[in-house]
């Protein structure tokens, strides 16, 4: 939900059309969690709107329920090695004001002490260097992927291996 409404309003989405989407979103996600079986999830998706025809049966795969519903909090929580978890500022998809938090949440709450949390100014969610986030720039920025991050990951391997 959350990139749904970031990504929407960062490419200048209407308040009205967004609030529309998002309920339409929280529908799709009631779906996929409430409904096991792949065939009548795509049957109850594609029901829901004909905006999701196109969408309906990637969102009735197995894998897309095993996105929607898996939490990595328990798995973070057991683990022992250190840990460097990055996000981009501007990173659309996986906003870092959500996932950054709840990253040390579970570290701390697993005990591990040996960890860092960065929030990487004006990256995207590949990193790259961003005006806006947007999905659609990333085809258009030349840049791979951020000097900065690549300082980041390097520094702290370095740091972790002497």
């Amino acid at each position: 939900m959350a990139q749904v409404e970031g990504l929407s309003k960062a490419a200048g989405i209407p308040a009205a059309a967004l609030a529309k989407n998002l309920e339409l979103e929280r529908q799709v996600f009631e779906i996929i969690k409430k409904e096991s079986d792949p065939k009548v999830r795509e049957a109850r998706l594609r029901e829901l709107s004909s905006k999701l025809s196109a969408q309906a049966q990637a969102a009735a795969s197995p894998w897309f329920r095993f996105f929607v519903m898996y939490d990595p909090a328990p798995a973070l929580r057991k683990l022992t090695c250190p840990v460097l978890a990055l996000n981009g500022e501007l990173d659309l998809q996986v906003p870092s004001s959500l996932n950054l938090p709840a990253i040390t949440k579970a570290l701390e709450a697993g005990g591990n002490r040996d960890y860092e949390i960065v929030k990487l100014p004006k990256l995207s969610h590949l990193f790259q260097t961003s005006r806006t986030g947007l999905v659609s720039e990333y085809g258009q920025i030349k840049e791979t992927i951020a000097p900065v991050a690549l300082e980041t990951m390097s520094a702290w391997i370095l740091r972790h291996t002497r």
